[in-house]
């Protein structure tokens, strides 16, 4: 059985480097993080789950969080309606707030999780 995902990861690129911050994988350096008083973070690898649609799909998670240490903002709604484009759809968001380990500064971060598509083809 062969997999297609949807997911358009180009797409998701050209979207975030538009954006004002800079973005990194759940493999960013130290030093990025600690530069950058804003910024986001995504992963990929999110939880699977069969789809309610039809019996051949599934549905990945994909998580992309806001981290502030300037109580910068984040417009979750705008910035998820152009994630469509990269085929990501939208299920929630949830802020919190908290320490920045590294410096103790207040932190705030908002996490969109979103979902896409994974086939499955004979």
């Amino acid at each position: 059985m062969k997999f297609n995902d949807t997911l358009n990861l180009d797409k998701f690129i050209e979207i975030m480097n538009a954006q004002q911050y800079p973005w990194f994988g759940t493999n960013a350096e130290k030093d990025e993080i600690v530069d950058n008083k804003s910024f986001f973070i995504y992963s990929k690898e999110g939880r699977i789950e069969k789809g309610t649609d039809s019996h051949n799909q599934y549905l990945q998670e994909f998580t992309l969080a806001f981290i502030t240490r300037e109580n910068a903002q984040v417009n979750v709604l705008q910035l998820s309606d152009q994630l469509t484009k990269a085929r990501l759809i939208f299920r929630n968001s949830d802020s919190e707030e908290g320490k920045f380990a590294e410096t103790d500064e207040d932190t705030k971060m908002t996490t969109m999780t979103f979902v896409h598509v994974i086939k499955a083809c004979e």
